[in-house]
This record gives structure tokens, sequence and C-alpha cells, in this order.
């Protein structure tokens, strides 16, 4: 091994030590300017061909000192980061975070993000971004990631869409299971 190359391994080492010592067990994005940031949000059960809201809302950070504001929603603004089949999407109907919207510490916006599972199980998106620019145009060259939260939810069969067995049914069944059975024995007695 060449000693040049020793600074580089170990910067390497302490970047992958760090990624794994972190409590989400994955490299998250940086602290961006807005709050919440790295929080998680949990729809709960939800049926199937149903739908959910939760609606978060977003303020600037106080704390956050690395670049100063103002600072102003993006032209694009919202990016679903590994996620399952489109079941959740931003309901633009509840949402005032919409491009050119101006965020400070006293006077935020929110966004409405619905779930609407299609299939029972669970389903996620690891990183729901707000992306913000820095000054007053929502047009920006590099917007930044304002804020990352995580979604969770879980979809469940509809009611009724698991048929019940009633009574009658089951009566046809076992009436099935006894006629049919002896004749099918009956038949493997005669085969040759």
């Amino acid at each position: 091994m060449s000693l040049e190359r020793w600074p580089q391994r170990i910067a390497a080492t302490i970047m992958i030590a760090g990624c794994l010592y972190s409590p989400l067990g994955w490299c998250p994005p940086p602290p961006g300017p807005l709050l919440p940031h790295l929080q998680t949000y949990d729809f709960g059960k939800v049926p199937q061909g149903q739908s959910a809201t939760i609606t978060i809302s977003y303020s600037l950070d106080p704390n956050f000192t690395i670049v100063p504001g103002p600072w102003v929603v993006s032209d694009s603004p919202y990016r679903f980061v590994i996620t399952q089949g489109g079941v959740f999407s931003v309901d633009a109907s509840q949402t005032s975070c919409v491009p050119g919207t101006a965020i400070t510490s006293l006077a935020g916006c929110v966004v409405t993000v619905a779930f609407s599972p299609t299939v029972p199980g669970p389903a996620s998106v690891l990183f729901f971004e707000l992306d913000v620019c820095q000054g007053i145009s929502p047009s920006c060259s590099s917007p930044i990631i304002g804020s990352a939260v995580t979604l969770l939810g879980l979809g469940v069969a509809a009611p009724g869409a698991v048929p019940l067995l009633n009574g009658g049914l089951i009566f046809v069944l076992i009436v099935l299971f006894v006629v049919a059975f002896p004749l099918a024995w009956s038949f493997r007695k005669r085969a040759p």
C-alpha cells in the first residue's frame, strides 16, 4: 500500500462510519434551513381505495446560520425520494407552500400530503423534500433541500373486500365435500 493514499482512506472510513453510526442507519441529507427536518409522519392504517392526509407546517429554523435568508419556495418544490408506486401525493388545494412563497421563522407555510393505498401493505417515502431558494426569486439555479421528512402508511383491505363465509355457503361446501369425496374414491377403486 502506498502511504500517500492513507489520508484518503481515513477520510472515507470516517464518512462511512458516520453513516453507519447514524441512528437512522443511512446517510441523511444535511440539515436544511426549514423545520421540521428529519421527522417521521405516520398515516396509520388506511383502507385501500380511500385517502388520508397529513398537513406539515414549515418555518425557517432560527438556528440555521450557514447562509442567511431570505428564503422562498423553489419553482419545483416537492420531491418524493425512494417511494412505492405513487400512493403519496401533494394535495395542492390545501397547500400554501407554492413557488415563490417567502418563509421566515415567524411566517411559514403548509404542505398537505395525501396517502391513497391501492393495495394492502406498508408504504413509505424515505424522504419527502421541500426545496427552497435563497433570495426573493423562486427561479434559482440550484435550490437546496429546505426540509426532508419520512412518510409511512399502511394500506389495509377495504371493508367487504374479503367475502365472508355465511352459514349457507358453509353448508354447500360441506355437502359438496361429503358427496364428492366418496364419488372420487369409488372411481379410484374401479380403475385398472
